[in-house]
């Protein structure tokens, strides 16, 4: 279903939202939680409801474990399916990590299948000039032909001294510009996009078909005010309220537009829309 802590070992952990979700919840459910929760993680997949089995992976009795699971069920921390039990904040990371390893492993190929180039551009060129000839590198005795940078690699130094200018986007975000090897760094804006359509599959809300032109604007607006962290948080405090999910009157559910809003964002960050439980 998805990748496990088998391949990625470790996992997005939010304190915050943990401290609140299990807030009034007792040690031993939190304990029972937690772990279930963990081997969720480590398989990548729904848990066979298996109490015997389950209760000693948790420490603690088929019995206890199985009155503790129940109330986790009624509460909406597991859910029971034909699949067996899982949990939807733990399908919305695991699908996160698919859409991230996807997007990695495809920047990886496109920069080794640019044709004729053999990945050339990543080396500068006074190193690429003296190739096969000797490594890139001087004896200490005689002085270097270029300055080299300060993390010792052997990049030329732009005329006229000091650092070259940082592209920028509107309200300062990281401009979408290829970078000195050619190839294009991940772009910001189309995660944070990729993020909501992930979320959205999960959670049930509108899928958003195309990144427009003011769709991209916005999306760096709220970029540059909160960064992609702020933005998975969002998303997941979207998780956290039924009104946004369409449990509402008119049966309306929030979509890529909404979030967009600044008022609504920065609404649904704080915590707005969620669900308080006394």
């Amino acid at each position: 279903m998805g990748l496990s802590v088998k391949s990625h070992p470790y996992v997005r952990f939010f304190v915050s939202d943990w401290l609140g979700g299990t807030r009034g919840m007792k040690a031993d459910e939190v304990g029972i939680y937690i772990t279930l929760i963990a081997l969720m993680y480590d398989r990548g997949a729904p848990l066979s409801e298996d109490h015997g089995r389950l209760a000693r992976q948790c420490g603690t009795t088929p019995k206890r474990f199985g009155a503790t699971l129940e109330t986790l069920i009624v509460d909406g921390k597991i859910e029971r399916g034909a699949s067996g039990l899982w949990n939807k904040r733990v399908a919305l990371e695991l699908e996160w990590r698919m859409a991230n390893s996807r997007r990695q492993k495809d920047a990886a190929q496109k920069r080794w299948e640019k044709p004729g180039e053999n990945n050339v551009p990543s080396m500068p060129r006074h190193c690429r000039d003296a190739a096969g000839e000797m490594p890139c590198q001087t004896p200490e005795s005689e002085p270097e032909p270029e300055e080299r940078d300060p993390d010792g690699s052997c990049g030329l130094q732009p005329a006229g001294g000091g650092e070259p200018e940082q592209a920028s986007g509107p309200g300062g975000a990281p401009a979408d510009t290829p970078d000195q090897t050619g190839r294009s760094p991940p772009q910001p804006v189309q995660q944070a996009f990729e993020h909501y359509n992930i979320a959205a599959r999960a959670l049930g809300l509108p899928q958003a078909q195309k990144l427009t032109h003011e769709r991209r604007r916005k999306l760096r607006a709220r970029l540059a005010e909160h960064g992609l962290e702020g933005w998975d948080r969002a998303l997941l405090e979207v998780e956290k309220s039924s009104f946004l999910k369409g449990h509402n009157d008119s049966g309306w559910r929030a979509g890529l537009d909404f979030l967009l809003s600044p008022a609504k964002f920065n609404k649904v960050i704080d915590g707005g829309y969620a669900d308080y439980e006394d």
